[in-house]
Formats: structure tokens, C-alpha cells, sequence
């Protein structure tokens, strides 16, 4: 069976699989960040679950906003 990237899609159980091709395309995408950042989310999240994933990089955004109002 071959995957499949140009029908990404995400597993049932809330957790990011990166090393299943078709989840690193999908969840790129849906945070708008590269492979590469999403690993270093994951990492520094502690956890490969949506949930923290998503709290750590808008941590990053929020950061990263903020640090441009004040200059």
C-alpha cells in the first residue's frame, strides 16, 4: 500500500505521527509551518498530541507579536 501526499490527512487519536508522511503534510499545513518546525514543535511541546502542539506554537506567535509591537 503506498501513501498517498496529495491526500493528506490526520490520524483518529489526537496525536501527531511524523513519521507517517500523510500526517506531516497535513499538520504542516493546518499550523502553516514546515515539517522541520512542527518536529521542533513536538520537542519542545514535550508531547506529540494536537492539543500541545497547538498551545506551544501559538505560544511562538504570540511571542513573536509581541516582540515586534515593542520596537
Amino acid at each position: 500500500m503506498s501513501v498517498s501526499i496529495k491526500n493528506p490527512g490526520k490520524s483518529q487519536d489526537n496525536r501527531i505521527h511524523l513519521e507517517q508522511p500523510r500526517e506531516a503534510v497535513y499538520w504542516s499545513k493546518k499550523f502553516e509551518v514546515s515539517s522541520l518546525q512542527l518536529l521542533k514543535a513536538i520537542k519542545a511541546a514535550g508531547s506529540n498530541k494536537v492539543e500541545k502542539v497547538a498551545e506551544h506554537l501559538a505560544t511562538i506567535v504570540y511571542k513573536k507579536k509581541s516582540g515586534s509591537l515593542s520596537k
